[in-house]
């Protein structure tokens, strides 16, 4: 999803009855979100509105079944936190979430590459989340930089958490298709069933971009955007140079993005687990990380070290309420050119 960010404040559209200050800050593919104010609270808010072409009451349906689960996944310290949610007069979904800081995509394009370290501290947190919503069926589809932002606190958090599923319940085409092509497995450019492995190739690519400052695949200039694709469908994914990663980390990463999802890492936590592997052979301290097992109640996560609960990438995973079908590799593919333009 292409964001503007930090873009001349605008009006809102609509209003949001409760809340006050409001003003435009980032707009996409997908949604459009708003900096606002809590008037119960004075606490500052970021308001999602998510695109939808259908506001049928078996929509709101769906919209509040999705609701409770990211409720759950948003108690995870590197989830964004969600407040709670609510219609716009026009039928729209709007959740309304903690307020971040930028986007480390955002970072990356105003002040460069970050650190092999840093890049590793982000992998490991970040993996701890997806491993969570895995263990509790659920897949983010939509892994990228544009979607880790910085809490307040300076934490990583990871966002965007069921909005593809969201608007795939409200039958958008957008919602539809539900990922960004750059950072998109192979798999989800075919138009397969996607399993945790998606996610990893997802947060493996956007570890890429945060140590090299764009993504394995990104575009040459005046590259066609179908070739793009097929370097995707087809190429090996480039080996982070020694000058940017240390030979551990550009061979998980090598593992990690590779075509066939069974020979990436078995699930989100050996991922993270790996990734301090390598912290350890450097001499850097290790980044805790945090899984909640399904059984687990939030409030008492089981903490890294130690092994998490597997899931093995071999089981789908149950299909996310209101799920449509998967439309055809030729669809997708298609659909995606647009994106890849300048």
């Amino acid at each position: 999803m292409r964001m503007r960010r930090n873009g001349p404040a605008t009006s809102a559209p609509t209003t949001f009855p409760g809340y006050a200050s409001i003003a435009e800050i980032a707009t996409g593919n997908f949604a459009t979100v708003y900096r606002g104010v809590e008037l119960g609270t004075k606490r500052a808010v970021a308001l999602k509105v998510i695109r939808v072409a259908d506001t049928s009451p078996r929509m709101v349906e769906v919209f509040n079944k999705e609701l409770g689960a990211l409720a759950l996944l948003s108690n995870h310290p590197n989830v964004t936190t969600l407040y709670g949610s609510f219609f716009t007069p026009e039928g729209r979904p709007v959740l309304v979430l903690e307020l971040c800081r930028e986007s480390l995509a955002q970072r990356v394009r105003q002040s460069g590459p970050l650190p092999p370290a840093e890049v590793i501290r982000v992998g490991v947190k970040i993996a701890g989340a997806l491993e969570t919503a895995h263990l509790s069926g659920f897949l983010h589809r939509d892994m990228k930089p544009q979607n880790v932002l910085v809490s307040q606190f300076g934490e990583p958090v990871l966002a965007d958490f069921g909005v593809a599923a969201l608007q795939a319940a409200a039958q958008s085409t957008e919602g539809v298709f539900g990922f960004t092509t750059l950072h998109a497995p192979p798999e989800a450019l075919e138009g397969q069933p996607l399993h945790p492995a998606a996610d990893i190739y997802g947060l493996a690519s956007s570890m890429y971009q945060l140590l090299l400052g764009h993504g394995p695949f990104a575009a040459y200039e005046g590259e066609a955007p179908a070739s793009v694709i097929l370097r995707i469908l087809r190429d090996p994914a480039p080996r982070p140079p020694l000058t940017a990663a240390p030979i551990a980390l550009a061979d998980l990463m090598e593992n990690a993005l590779a075509k066939d999802p069974d020979k990436r890492p078995q699930s989100a936590g050996a991922f993270a687990e790996a990734l301090r592997g390598i912290e350890a052979l450097a001499g850097w301290p290790q980044t805790p990380y945090v899984v909640w097992a399904s059984a687990t109640p939030p409030g008492l996560p089981n903490v890294g070290p130690g092994p998490p609960a597997a899931v093995p990438l071999t089981s789908p995973l149950p299909p996310v309420a209101g799920e449509v079908a998967v439309p055809t590799r030729e669809h997708i593919v298609a659909s995606r050119l647009s994106e890849l333009l300048p």
